[in-house]
């Protein structure tokens, strides 16, 4: 019984010398498997038909961008890590607090996020806005 997850998208080629089918996910290119999920040499892969060369280099772009987003997600934890978050503006119960690289998070009056990750400042300042409104002016009607 094969434990490919055939549910998550995945591309087969039979490899015609040993009769062994190789297998590839969609979202994982480069990363070739036997039915039992054992890793394939990439040499076996190509033999089966696969253009090893085109997914090996979508292979390095996705694990360059997943240690990308790790370290910004590091950055980013870190910086939402001080102790000393600078108030930038408040109304109300709700509070701006400047974050790294020109974002912020909004916070209500017991400290929790409205906003989950950090987002740019504007888009911080028209959530406030949209949380507090400012008051309607009070419009005096003169003597005529």
């Amino acid at each position: 019984m094969s434990e490919i997850d055939v549910n998550r998208g995945v591309v087969s080629r039979l490899h015609r010398e040993t009769g062994v089918r190789v297998y590839m996910y969609y979202d994982k290119p480069g990363y070739y498997y036997d039915e039992h999920t054992n890793a394939v040499a990439d040499n076996f892969a190509e033999a089966a038909g696969f253009p090893v060369a085109e997914h090996a280099k979508e292979r390095y772009k996705q694990e360059k961008l997943a240690d990308f987003t790790t370290e910004i997600n590091r950055r980013m934890a870190e910086a939402e890590d001080a102790a000393d978050k600078e108030v930038l503006e408040q109304k109300g119960e709700y509070k701006i607090l400047k974050m790294a690289y020109g974002t912020a998070i909004v916070v209500d009056g017991e400290g929790h996020k409205i906003t989950p990750m950090p987002i740019p400042l504007p888009q911080a300042k028209g959530l406030l806005d949209a949380l507090v409104p400012s008051e309607p002016e009070v419009v005096k009607k003169g003597k005529k």
